[in-house]
């Protein structure tokens, strides 16, 4: 096997953090609960929300007690947080092994929904941990979650050779869960503005999105359209009249613009 290149590096390359004390990090309550053990200085160096629980002097409890309560998120995301804080990265996707098993069975159709699937669950993932990235206000992290979705949206999928854009379970993840302001908000609307097809809405109602995200689509859409020419369909009224069942059909001959 060859040598990995560049296993000598210069001695500032090194983790500073690594002497540094650990702190306890509680996620979840109950039989659910696990605990994380993470260097603080990288922790607090990075969260404002560790860096505001875990400063001396505050009136936080987990500045006396060295450990962090975290009740109301998952493990599994938090898990995914580290990931970015140790290595920069965010490991969702499905093994090769699982395409490769189900494309030898030879069932094709089942493996594009599978890959459809994976697709949906990395969107839902990544909309989860963008929220706990918000919360601990660690900002670098959030912007590589961003990264992700748009990665992953603008990758043509190998087997359904279709791209694959967030759903209403992300967004409503997202819009649930974060400010007007939020940057994954503008994206996702503006994926909506430029890129929605007629086929995305054949299967949802007005209640699968949230209000507000549909009322950002269509201001977008309203900022971004052309406007209409003066031979616009809008200026004849029998393009939207009721069918009148025995009567002709004049959609197009007898407009206010020629009555008079």
């Amino acid at each position: 096997m060859a040598c990995e290149k560049n296993v000598l590096v210069p001695k500032e390359e090194a983790h500073s953090y690594l002497p540094d004390p650990m702190i306890k990090i509680h996620v979840s309550e109950g039989d659910g609960c696990k605990t994380f053990n993470v260097h603080k200085t990288l922790l607090t160096s990075r969260s404002r929300f560790f860096a505001n629980a875990l400063t001396d002097g505050t009136s936080w409890r987990e500045a006396e007690d060295g450990a962090v309560r975290l009740p109301e998120d998952d493990p599994s995301i938090f898990t995914l947080y580290l990931e970015i804080l140790y290595h920069n990265r965010i490991p969702v996707r499905e093994s090769e092994a699982k395409a490769d098993q189900a494309e030898c069975q030879k069932d094709i159709k089942a493996l594009q929904q599978a890959a459809f699937d994976s697709t949906l669950n990395q969107y839902e993932t990544l909309g989860k941990l963008y929220v706990l990235c918000d919360m601990l206000q660690d900002d670098r992290a959030s912007n590589l979650v961003i990264s992700a979705f748009v990665e992953i949206s603008s990758t043509l999928n190998p087997y359904t050779k279709k791209n694959h854009h967030p759903g209403r379970d992300p967004v409503g993840i997202v819009y649930r869960n974060t400010p007007a302001s939020d940057p994954l908000r503008k994206y996702l609307t503006e994926l909506y503005v430029f890129h929605a097809e007629e086929h995305w809405f054949s299967t949802m109602s007005a209640n699968d999105y949230p209000a507000e995200f549909l009322f950002d689509v269509m201001a977008g859409m309203a900022r971004a359209r052309s406007k209409p020419s003066a031979a616009s369909r809008l200026r004849d009224a029998s393009n939207y009249h009721r069918k009148i069942e025995g009567e002709e059909d004049n959609a197009g001959k007898d407009t206010l613009s020629n009555s008079a």
